[in-house]
This record gives C-alpha cells, structure tokens and sequence, in this order.
C-alpha cells in the first residue's frame, strides 16, 4: 500500500488599509418636524471625529481619551471599543451656522497646507454695512442620552508611528438618543456610520 501526502497550503489576507473608505453612511437625524442629513466626516488627535451637513448647519462631535496612545503602546493594529460602556467620552449634535470642522481647526480648515478661515473678508461686500459674523454659530445643541455606540480601530501596520501614521477610526451609532438640555427636547439617530483617518494634531 502507497501513502500518498499532500500539502495544502491556505492563505488569506487582511483589509488594505489605504482601501478603508472615509465619510458617513446613514447620516439621518431626527429633530422633531427637520430631518438633518450628514453627509461628510473628518477627525483629529486622540480622538476627535465629527460629521457635518452640506451646508454646515449641523455638526456631529464625538470625543474620547486615549485609544490611539493605547493602541500604539500595545503595538495593536486592530481593535473594537463599546463606547457607551465608558465614562470619558462625548458625543453631542449642534445645529446653527458654518459649523463645519469646527471640532478640530477651531473655524479654520486645512487642505495641503492651505488655511482659512470662514466667513472672513477683508472688506464688506456691496450694499453691506457691516460684516457678516465670523465662525461658527450655534443656536441648538444636544447630548448623549442613551445608545449604543460602538468604534473600530484599524492601524496600517503593527509597528506604527502615532505621529507619522494615520489610523482608521469608524464610530457606529445606533438608536442613540441625544438630549437639549435647556428644554428637554429630543433627536434620534436609528442607525449611522461615519469614519476617517486620523492623525495627530500636530501633523498638520
């Protein structure tokens, strides 16, 4: 009798990271009669992300310390955390005018260098006698209330620098309640994604 051996050689592979995609994915929210749609998302240090709305009337800020510094000390490229079980975070919805990025360039945005800063103008326009407001104003703002919600981590390698490196943040929302403080009124959000790569502050 013959034996016969054969090797079998299985093999696969992870996510590339430069193919994690940014942005927002069901960025419906609820706010009584007005359905608020957010349809970009940026971030920044550890760990800033928000989303905003086309036309910057409303901005989605969530905030929470540490995990990037975490996950770069445990040498980690992948990771999930259950927010909602944690005591150091934020997440809060405002509503006004040219919100924008405000959460991270404080007015300002940034793109290869270049800076700018929203709503200035060095002379009023015609028919204007004064300026119009410079930055963002907020005329509503609410604050997690309850829901789950849930952020994955994925680093571009194991060893990776937490200055030089991005890292992929996704922040997954869902039946989050968000609460106005001044009058006790309400939003929702069913169901929402929004991701970017984030790098630190000083990055930039």
């Amino acid at each position: 009798m013959r034996l016969f051996y054969a090797a079998v050689l299985l093999s696969g592979c992870t996510p590339n990271f430069w193919s994690l995609r940014t942005g927002v994915l069901g960025g419906e929210v609820d706010i009584g009669d007005t359905d608020v749609m957010f349809v970009s998302a940026d971030g920044c240090n550890d760990l800033t992300m928000f989303a905003t709305s086309e036309d910057g009337t409303a901005l989605l800020t969530f905030e929470v310390a540490g995990p990037l510094v975490a996950l770069q000390e445990e040498r980690q490229r992948l990771q999930t955390i259950l927010v909602d079980e944690r005591e150091d975070f934020t997440l809060t919805l405002q509503t006004g005018q040219q919100l924008y990025d405000e959460s991270c360039y404080g007015g300002y945005y940034g793109y290869y260098g270049y800076y700018g800063y929203y709503g200035y103008e060095e002379e009023p326009g015609p028919g204007r006698e004064e300026e119009e407001p410079i930055g963002p104003i907020v005329t509503r703002q609410y604050t997690y209330d309850s829901g789950e919600i849930r952020m994955n981590l994925t680093a571009k390698k194991r060893r990776w620098d937490l200055y030089s490196d991005p890292v992929h943040v996704k922040v997954l929302l869902e039946d989050v309640s968000m609460i106005e403080e001044e009058n006790g009124s309400e939003v929702f959000i069913d169901g929402m994604m929004f991701q970017a790569y984030i790098y630190q502050w000083y990055w930039w």
